[in-house]
C-alpha cells in the first residue's frame, strides 16, 4: 500500500452529512439577500448579480466555485491596465457589488458546513476504513480538496493517527511531522480546513500560515480558499501541501479517489500525467468521469458503501 495515495472529494463526504457542490450552490445562493456587506448592511445587490451572472453561464447556478471565478474576474477587469480593454453590460451598481460580496461571500460556506458538523446527522465513521489501506511501512497519504474534518474526526475516534502539518498542542504549522515514521495518515488539505483560524487576536498577520484548532473553534472564521482562480497560492502552508501531492503523485502506482470531480486543473494535470506514466486512477465515484486517464478504474459507487465492502481494496490488488 506504500505506492497508494488517495485523493478525497466533495462527493467523498455526502453520506456523512455533508452537502455537494450543488447542494451547497443552493443554500449560498438563498442566503444572498442576508448577506451583509464590511458595513453591515444588507445588500439587493447581491442576489442580483448573481441572478445576472447565471443568466449568462448556466454552470454558475449548480457550482458556487464558478460564481467566485466570476467574481474574481469582474473584480480584476476592472483594474489597470485590464479596464482600458474591458467593455460592461452589467449596471454600475452590480459591478461595484462585486467587489463588495468577494469580501464576505466566505462566511456564509463557513456557516453552511460548520452547522452541517453540528447535526446529529454528521456521521463520518466510515473513513476510518482508510485504515485497511495502512502500508506496512510508512504512512498512507490522503489528499483532500475538502474544508470538512470527515477525515480526522473519523480516524482520530477510532485511535488512528492523523498528521495534518500542524502541532497537536500549539496549533502551529510544522511541516516536518509530515516525515514521522510511525504508522498512520498524513493528511494534506490542499484548500484549508474549517478548524485552520488566524492568530487568537484575529489578526492577519501576511504571510504567517493558520493556526489549526483541533477541537474547532466554530466562533471564529477559518482559512479557506474559495474559487478555482484563487486556489494556487503561494504561501505556506498551501505551497508545501501542493509540494507534497506532485511529489506523492510522481511516486504511486494507484491514485484512489473517492468523489472527486477533477475541476481543479492544477490537480487534474498532475494526475494525467501520472497516469501516462503507468499510475493507476481508480475512480470511485456514482457519476461518470469527465476526464480520460491512460489506466482507469471506475467504482460506481459512493464512498460510505465502497470504503466498507472492500471494492476499492480489490481493485488495488488486481
Amino acid at each position: 500500500m506504500s505506492a497508494t495515495v488517495f485523493l478525497v472529494g466533495a462527493g467523498a463526504s455526502v453520506d456523512a452529512g455533508m452537502p455537494l457542490v450543488t447542494q451547497l450552490t443552493k443554500e449560498l445562493r438563498d442566503r444572498l439577500p442576508d448577506i451583509r456587506d464590511i458595513n453591515g448592511h444588507t445588500r439587493a445587490e447581491f442576489p442580483a448579480l448573481f441572478n445576472a451572472i447565471a443568466s449568462h453561464d448556466d454552470e454558475v447556478i449548480e457550482n458556487y466555485e464558478r460564481f467566485f471565478e466570476w467574481l474574481s474576474f469582474i473584480r480584476q477587469a476592472q483594474m489597470g491596465p485590464f479596464n482600458k480593454l474591458t467593455c460592461f453590460t452589467l449596471p454600475p451598481q452590480l459591478l461595484t457589488a462585486a467587489g463588495e460580496l468577494a469580501f464576505v461571500i466566505k462566511k456564509p460556506v463557513w456557516e453552511i458546513l460548520r452547522s452541517q458538523h453540528q447535526l446529529p446527522t454528521y456521521q463520518p465513521g466510515y473513513f476510518a476504513r482508510l485504515r485497511d489501506f495502512l502500508p506496512e511501512h510508512g504512512r498512507l497519504k490522503v489528499f483532500t480538496t475538502n474544508y470538512d474534518l470527515c477525515v480526522e474526526d473519523a480516524c482520530r475516534n477510532q485511535g488512528i493517527d492523523v498528521v495534518t502539518g500542524f502541532h497537536p498542542s500549539t496549533g502551529q504549522w510544522t511541516p516536518s511531522l509530515f516525515r514521522n515514521p510511525g504508522p498512520g495518515i498524513n493528511l494534506y488539505k490542499l484548500h484549508g480546513s474549517l478548524n485552520w483560524n488566524l492568530g487568537d487576536d484575529g489578526v492577519d498577520w501576511g504571510n504567517c500560515p493558520p493556526v489549526e484548532r483541533y477541537p474547532p473553534k466554530w466562533d471564529q472564521e477559518p482559512d479557506l480558499i474559495l474559487g478555482p482562480g484563487s486556489k494556487l497560492q503561494h504561501d505556506d502552508p498551501f505551497v508545501t501541501l501542493y509540494a507534497e501531492l506532485h511529489r506523492a503523485i510522481r511516486r504511486a502506482k494507484v491514485c484512489v479517489a473517492i468523489g472527486h470531480s477533477f475541476r481543479d486543473l492544477h490537480i487534474k494535470e498532475p494526475i494525467r500525467g501520472a497516469s501516462h506514466r503507468g499510475m493507476t486512477v481508480i475512480d470511485v465515484n456514482p457519476s461518470p468521469c469527465e476526464w480520460s486517464f491512460c489506466h482507469y478504474t471506475k467504482i460506481r459507487m459512493r464512498a460510505k458503501e465502497a470504503l466498507e465492502s472492500g471494492k476499492i481494496l480489490q481493485a488495488i490488488q488486481r
